[in-house]
């Protein structure tokens, strides 16, 4: 398994590259607007998973980040035209989409289910990132570096809806 961090200026970025062994099917993906995609989804030797969230809501405490939908343009834009991504390989969460539960659900069915056993898997977060208590014990200086999903710090939350570093790890194990 492969695993490659980038930082880009002010927001957050992450890429994990890493080979993995597919699941089974899931009956349908939710799609980048909402809808449903048809109901058996057909692995491929790779899939990517673009999530950015620049326009938290003021009650969260964290400032906008200009730039968020022109990184997922330009890395979408890379991945097509670089490494020759068909469109339906790559699933991009904006905004509102970015939700704690759409990007685990997207990791789940598009990226680890919709990938063939010897394919890639590419996910990319743009974003703000925080750090929280470490509730398992594992760090070193007893702090969780996470990613804040659109809805982590909403309705009271202090970064228990956040995708922490566990969370990640566990996803792609």
């Amino acid at each position: 398994m492969k695993w490659v961090a980038l930082a880009i200026t002010a927001a957050i970025a992450a890429a994990l590259l890493w080979r993995w062994r597919a699941g089974p099917l899931p009956s349908s993906v939710a799609s980048e607007g909402g809808g449903e995609r048809p109901a058996r989804i057909v692995p491929t030797h790779r899939r990517a998973l673009l999530v950015g969230v620049g326009g938290y809501a003021p009650e969260t405490g964290f400032t906008p980040l200009d730039g968020v939908a022109n990184d997922l343009a330009i890395v979408a834009a890379l991945l097509a035209d670089r490494f020759e991504f068909e469109p339906a390989e790559i699933l991009v969460l904006a905004e509102e989409q970015a939700t704690l539960e759409a990007i685990v659900t997207a990791f789940d069915r598009h990226l680890i289910a919709g990938v063939l056993p010897d394919g890639e898997a590419f996910f990319y977060f743009t974003g703000h990132g925080s750090r929280v208590p470490d509730l398992s014990g594992q760090e070193t200086d007893g702090l969780d570096s996470t990613f804040v999903a659109y809805d982590s710090r909403l309705q009271g939350r202090h970064g228990d809806w956040d995708l922490c570093d566990d969370m990640l790890g566990s996803l792609v194990r």
